[in-house]
């Protein structure tokens, strides 16, 4: 082996290794749910407040907003009329079978 493979070794190991803990971090957060997301960040948030960042209290912001979308929004949500108007109802499922 070459002396400059013997050094590049152990940097080319670490960069690989941040590389593959960043990909493995990002993926968990885009397959956690946005209300487990919502709950890391509440759980995040007071340690960042300290450091004076105001991003964590934007991305917590965000996050409720989408929380809060996915849930529905209760019986306020719905009034009974369609999204588009003169769109059918909705009274089967799109596989049922017709009779």
């Amino acid at each position: 082996m070459s002396p400059d493979l013997i050094t590049r070794w152990p940097v080319q190991s670490l960069v690989v290794a941040a590389l593959v803990l960043v990909c493995t971090l990002y993926s968990t957060w885009r397959l956690l749910p946005v209300g487990r997301r919502l709950r890391l960040v509440e759980w995040l948030l007071p340690a960042a407040q300290r450091t004076g960042s105001g991003w964590p209290a934007q991305l917590h912001a965000s996050l409720r907003s989408r929380a809060l979308k996915a849930c529905g929004g209760g019986c306020c949500g719905s009034d009974g009329v369609s999204a588009r108007p003169g769109a059918p109802a909705r009274t089967r499922s799109a596989g049922a079978p017709r009779r």
